[in-house]
């Protein structure tokens, strides 16, 4: 497994896992995961809408039938607020968050089947410097198209179900809505081989 996938985690490291890869597909795993952190425009409680950068990795298999079908799990990611974007949330009296979500992956070549929410384990930040939280143990499904490469991408757009904390003890719910930004390269690699 590529060191990439195994800190794609909030805090927390957490590794990426694959089970359950679906019928009529090889035993052997496959890590998939785009290039350097991809940025994204998001919409933040009382700033208005900030940069933020997000690394994902997944776990499915080496290769594919024709028309088969067949998982990516273990969909684990981490998004990053810059020191700006975390400074203007500290002087907001936020510190930290939590939820449930996914960030979405698209396919070339293969058509979705499922798609499966993971959690934002809850994340208290100290003051200064960047903020990260993270995404962890969602999945998608999907059925093979016709010969040739299905290539995997990150979403364009997500959205997640987070609640913020605030210094005084209390959470307030506020989802996230993220957008890509210009002249991001989302595709993952490697691509996975339908034959």
């Amino acid at each position: 497994m590529g060191h990439k996938a195994r800190r794609l985690a909030i805090l927390l490291g957490v590794p990426i896992l694959a089970t359950g890869l679906g019928a009529g597909l090889a035993q052997a795993v496959t890590t998939f995961h785009p290039g350097p952190a991809v940025g994204y425009s998001c919409a933040f409680p009382a700033v208005g809408t900030r940069p933020v950068t997000m690394s994902e990795g997944a776990a499915g298999p080496d290769s594919v039938s024709t028309g088969a079908t067949f998982s990516l799990t273990g969909i684990s990611g981490t998004v990053t607020f810059s020191a700006a974007v975390h400074s203007l949330l500290t002087s907001l009296g936020y510190d930290g968050v939590r939820g449930y979500g996914a960030i979405g992956i698209t396919a070339v070549n293969a058509t979705p089947t499922f798609s499966g929410t993971g959690t934002i384990p809850a994340a208290i930040w100290s003051p200064g410097g960047p903020a990260t939280f993270g995404v962890t143990g969602a999945s998608q499904g999907f059925i093979a198209g016709t010969t040739g490469p299905i290539v995997f991408s990150l979403a364009t757009q997500f959205s997640l179900a987070t609640e913020f904390h605030r210094t005084n003890g209390t959470w307030t719910a506020f989802g996230l809505t993220c957008t890509v930004r210009p002249a991001q390269e989302r595709t993952f690699t490697p691509a996975l081989p339908i034959g």
